[in-house]
């Protein structure tokens, strides 16, 4: 509360005198202690400084109106007073806003309350809880509920009914005897749904006509996989109105596909694609080696390691002068190893091998280890065998055999000369020059074996380098061509994008360039943002042509490995490339796909830069500016077409003869139209444009003339034989020969590849190397996969 010393002076003094008014009335109304009136709760010292206070306390000491207790009394119980203190006495000694003494007031059902005495809202909400006294009247059993709740069905457990299904209840409550048909019965029984036929365990009061199966579907796909859905995803009932019809829909197969990869050992994890191409592994690879180990997916190929090689012989102080990475050029010791073990024991393994722990000792090896049988040609167990003669080798997961037993595992003499007495005594050539003529096994490729037991690569045992690092390089190769062809597919239809792009802005351009108003100039910065629009795919088709090129491939780089370790230490190898596994085809087929976008692109260009309404200058621009880059075109090509019948890639040389056609007729064309024609005049106003004087006649460059030009003519013929002699390859190609025939000759039409013959050109590509399937050599010796044309 505010006191004002002035209160005359201040604009709030009225409401101030009015207030102290009203206290001293108060104040001399109450000349007794009462009950009812108006109480001020507070210390009467804080106050007692200020006057009006002062005044108004003194007032209420003469009539004994300040006291430090509150009597309160009980409306029910007048007689009975209370005397509280604290704030915390109101609950001690008037909790439920009366007094201490018990209720005397009947509750409504004729029970006395039992509460404290209490206000008349709470004596109505109160909950009589004596026993209830009424009797039901179906059943005269006691509601055993509290007086003060209301009754509702009895519950009482009767047990033994006989419900209308046949079936005996437990218990029931007793209301629920008044109508058993309305009783669900619990009892377990086994039903046949109409739906799907399946048996289930269901409660009996369900209605199985309403019911949605949860059993797996278990059906026969038409890919080979049972259905793994929930029967009731597959299988649902439908009333189209003449009746109920079952209707089944097992949508897509969901089980992982599991086809083996041809270039690991693992399998396709991708739910089911039944027809269609697996995807690449992606799983990390497992190529591991002395040095390092690639961390590379299995689909993309390990780069070589080119560390130096850790095979030796101590018997004949050789050491293998190879990178790792190539096959070993040493042959393999077949003595026993002269090193111990740490229980001072001789090493029960061979030459140049990795000694293994004390646990494979012969002479205090465990009966487990002597009792193993370890060789798989006389079944002989390591106890009985002689190590002198027949040391045994322990590969990474410890199951051993006898030298013997895993040369004729390995298949020793694929890669080794053996003579008549079985010993080594020299490596064969890996390009197949050299095979041994008895059996059929040479003709398979090298492989990496596994364990007999445990199935897992062999790739740790030196004495079988050569086998595995040639084996490696062959998978490397496989794996190369598998990621080539991905990339190679997706950036041939990025440039069949692009080059429908081209055609189907073209028109809309040139009616742009017509629509100019007047002084709103063509500019150059306009027209080469159309030109440069390829720009970056054009450098990915050249970044790509040089990642796949021989020199990057797996063979090649250890090749270049070998030729710098022979340089360095003056030594000369055996290694020989296995040129069948060198692949020129992602090469050529990436430089045609940049002709194919160079085309195009200059195509494009030319037909802009002809129109009437382009203006002179920029004309004369782009006229040098395409000859330039369409007679570089023209000679590259040429010498594609010399490469791919190197590499006997007939179909792709007649592409190549295509492009070289085309690029020639445009070259040609754009000689002898500027030659011969005059500046066109244009009628449009708003360009600015007058007639000029004619360009000067300049002479035909030999370069274009008629001797190269029947030379082109002639390579032509050469693709209409190719086309007859590979109908199936090359004669597609027929009409682009004849397309190419035609811009010789000065004709204007020029169409893209159809999207049909793009599609066929897609399906080939993605089948040519699929991830999965089994490989071969063509005739012209190139790895492909089954199903695929030979590239």
């Amino acid at each position: 509360m505010w006191i004002f010393e002035n209160p005359e002076q201040d604009q709030r003094a009225p409401k101030v005198n009015s207030m102290l008014l009203g206290l001293q009335s108060i104040a001399k109304c109450m000349g007794s202690r009462a009950q009812h009136g108006m109480y001020i709760f507070g210390n009467a010292a804080t106050c007692a400084g200020v006057k009006m206070w002062s005044d108004i306390i003194g007032m209420f000491e003469q009539e004994g109106n300040i006291d430090e207790k509150l009597q309160l009394r009980c409306p029910r119980h007048p007689d009975t007073l209370i005397n509280v203190k604290t704030p915390e006495e109101f609950h001690v000694f008037s909790p439920e806003g009366g007094c201490m003494q018990r209720c005397e007031w009947r509750l409504d059902c004729g029970h006395p309350c039992v509460k404290k005495c209490h206000s008349d809202t709470l004596h109505r909400s109160t909950v009589c809880m004596d026993k209830c006294e009424q009797i039901f009247k179906h059943c005269d059993h006691a509601c055993p509920k509290p007086c003060g709740v209301a009754c509702g069905n009895c519950v009482v457990s009767v047990p033994g009914a006989v419900l209308p299904c046949g079936h005996i209840s437990s218990t029931l409550e007793c209301f629920e005897l008044q109508d058993l048909t309305r009783v669900e019965c619990k009892m377990v029984v086994k039903r046949t749904l109409p739906t799907c036929g399946h048996v289930v365990s269901l409660k009996c009061f369900i209605n199985i006509d309403q019911y949605e199966c949860n059993e797996p579907c278990g059906a026969m796909l038409p890919c080979g996989h049972q259905c793994t859905s929930k029967c009731r995803q597959c299988t649902r009932r439908i009333d189209p109105g003449d009746g109920p019809q079952t209707v089944t829909n097992h949508g897509k197969c969901k089980v992982a596909c599991g086809r083996k990869f041809a270039n690991c050992k693992h399998s396709c994890s991708v739910p089911c694609h039944d027809g269609d191409t697996c995807k690449p592994c992606n799983q990390p690879c497992e190529v591991i080696c002395a040095h390092s180990r690639c961390g590379k997916k299995c689909s993309e190929a390990c780069a070589p390691c080119a560390e130096e090689c850790r095979w030796s012989c101590e018997h004949r102080g050789v050491r293998c002068e190879m990178p790792c990475a190539a096959p070993c050029d040493i042959n393999p010791c077949s003595e026993r190893c002269d090193l111990q073990l740490t229980c001072s024991h001789q090493c029960p393994s061979v030459c140049g091998e990795e000694c293994p722990s004390e646990k494979y000792c012969q002479e205090c090896g465990s009966d487990e280890v002597l009792d193993r049988e370890v060789d798989l040609i006389m079944f002989e167990t390591y106890r009985n065998i002689n190590l002198d003669e027949d040391p045994i080798i322990i590969p990474k997961c410890g199951h051993f055999y006898t030298l013997d037993t895993y040369d004729s595992h390995m298949d020793l003499k694929r890669v080794y000369k053996l003579n008549m007495f079985g010993k080594i005594v020299g490596p064969r050539p890996l390009d197949g020059s050299d095979e041994p003529a008895d059996g059929d096994s040479v003709k398979e490729e090298l492989k990496i074996k596994n364990c007999p037991d445990c199935r897992a690569p062999l790739r740790d045992i030196h004495r079988y380098n050569r086998i595995v690092k040639s084996a490696s390089l062959d998978e490397a190769t496989r794996r190369f061509c598998i990621s080539s062809n991905i990339e190679l597919v997706r950036l041939f239809n990025e440039v069949s994008e692009a080059e429908d792009l081209r055609e189907a802005s073209r028109g809309d351009f040139k009616r742009d360039l017509r629509a100019r108003r007047v002084g709103d100039p063509i500019t150059s910065t306009e027209i080469m943002g159309r030109v440069k629009r390829n720009t970056g795919l054009a450098k990915r088709l050249q970044a790509y042509v040089l990642k796949v090129k021989e020199e990057e491939q797996p063979y090649g780089k250890v090749r270049q490995l070998v030729l710098n370790a022979e340089r360095r230490k003056g030594t000369q190898s055996n290694f020989v490339i296995d040129s069948s596994m060198v692949q020129f085809g992602f090469r050529l087929k990436g430089q045609l796909l940049f002709f194919q976008l160079r085309w195009a692109d200059l195509w494009d260009r030319h037909e802009i830069s002809t129109d009437p309404t382009f203006p002179e200058g920029l004309r004369k621009t782009h006229r040098k500016a395409i000859l330039t880059q369409v007679k570089k075109m023209w000679i590259e090509c040429g010498t594609l077409v010399t490469e791919c019948q190197n590499a006997k890639m007939e179909k792709q040389e007649c592409e190549a003869r295509i492009y070289q056609a085309q690029f020639f007729a445009l070259y040609r064309k754009k000689l002898i139209s500027d030659r011969e024609t005059r500046p066109l005049e244009v009628g449009m106003a708003n360009l600015g444009l007058h007639h000029a004087e004619p360009l000067p006649q300049e002479p035909i460059p030999e370069d274009a003339g008629t001797e190269n030009l029947e030379g082109i003519h002639e390579s032509l013929d050469h693709c209409e034989y190719l086309c007859r002699k590979l109908p199936g390859t090359v004669g597609p190609l027929k009409d682009r020969v004849d397309q190419a025939r035609r811009l010789l000759k000065g004709g204007v039409f020029y169409a893209p590849v159809s999207a049909e013959e793009r599609r066929l050109v897609h399906l080939a590509m993605s089948a040519e190397f699929s991830s999965t399937g089994r490989w071969y050599t063509c005739p012209n010796g190139h790895p492909v996969s089954k199903g695929s044309q030979p590239s």
